[in-house]
């Protein structure tokens, strides 16, 4: 097949080639011209699409956040949906809203469950994911009067702390902690929780740690680690008062309890406005609530009554209460 240039009176080059009738080039170039912004318009209008769907989901997200904080669980949960819809691909947001309906009053544990499922289909390897599944199917436990299918919910949250363990780097704190405090909740193999909650703690001061807090200036990583520490004393302290040594169990309890009330008032105090104020008393009070439990219970195993009574009637009013996931 050959193919010849010519060009007509008006000076446009046409290309014949075989039978075929001659089409302008320059004519040729509009139309690519055209066909090429034709192209890129669909580009920019999927771009476009795709970064609105991203913005909107943003918006939804940072508000679910802010309702949450504020306590208000179900608003949240409505608004992560509308995020999810909008980025179903965002597994991120699958997590927040499972915490979220677990947090929820009443809370939506079946629906905790879905969501935390959905985000481990995605990627098995994600130890939050298992993390804050285990916590879901404790809570399940304990709304149970039937031992035996409370007894196979623990074990499932065991399992999955065990899972997570996996994933995450030896002796993990965090991770060592929930573990050894959700055998404790279980009532299996306390040794081997006081094992685990032992390596924690493993070379920690928790007496200068509680100076440095009540000191001023406050050393902020001293701040972040007395929380960190207080819960690990608390975890350590109610295993030693199921195995029975409650000595040993109320030193732990009085030393969780002084770093809490020291780390409290630093933060609190620090912190912008009265709905921040408001809204980390509100989750402190669970938190002093269950202190207070465990050491009412160790000084009844002491025979301690009224330190008992005190601290036990104070819990309740602070709202522990093991079915309402304050525990």
């Amino acid at each position: 097949m050959e193919s010849n240039d010519r060009r007509d009176t008006y000076g446009e080059t046409f290309r014949i080639e075989d039978d075929q009738p001659p089409r302008p080039l320059m004519a040729q170039s509009w139309f690519r011209f055209a066909l090429v912004l034709l192209v890129l318009a669909g580009i920019a209008g999927v771009v476009v699409y795709t970064q609105g769907d991203t913005f909107m989901a943003s918006w939804y997200a940072s508000r679910a956040e802010a309702k949450a904080s504020q306590g208000d669980y179900h608003g949240a949960i409505a608004d992560v949906s509308h995020a999810i819809q909008q980025t179903p691909d965002n597994v991120l947001l699958y997590m927040r809203r499972g915490q979220y309906r677990l947090n929820a009053d009443p809370p939506d544990l079946d629906g905790a469950i879905a969501d935390f499922d959905h985000v481990l289909s995605v990627d098995e390897g994600y130890a939050d994911g298992y993390f804050s599944r285990s916590m879901v199917y404790q809570r399940m436990a304990l709304l149970l009067d039937d031992e035996q299918r409370a007894a196979k919910l623990h074990a499932a949250a065991i399992a999955d702390l065990e899972r997570a363990r996996k994933e995450l780097p030896e002796n993990d704190p965090r991770l060592l902690n929930q573990l050894a405090y959700t055998r404790a909740v279980a009532g299996v193999d306390l040794e081997q929780a006081l094992q685990e909650i032992n390596t924690v703690l493993s070379g920690v001061d928790a007496q200068a740690l509680l100076a440095s807090v009540e000191e001023e200036p406050i050393n902020g990583a001293d701040l972040l680690r007395a929380r960190e520490i207080l819960a690990y004393l608390d975890t350590r302290g109610y295993i030693q008062h199921l195995l029975g040594n409650q000595e040993a169990a109320l030193k732990d309890m009085d030393l969780s309890i002084d770093l809490h009330l020291a780390t409290d008032r630093a933060i609190f105090n620090r912190l912008p406005d009265e709905n921040a104020r408001a809204a980390f008393q509100r989750e402190q009070d669970k938190l002093y609530a269950v202190l207070l439990h465990h050491r009412g219970l160790v000084h009844q195993a002491l025979g301690n009554e009224p330190q008992a009574q005190a601290d036990l009637t104070k819990a309740q009013e602070l709202g522990y209460n093991p079915k309402a996931g304050v525990y």
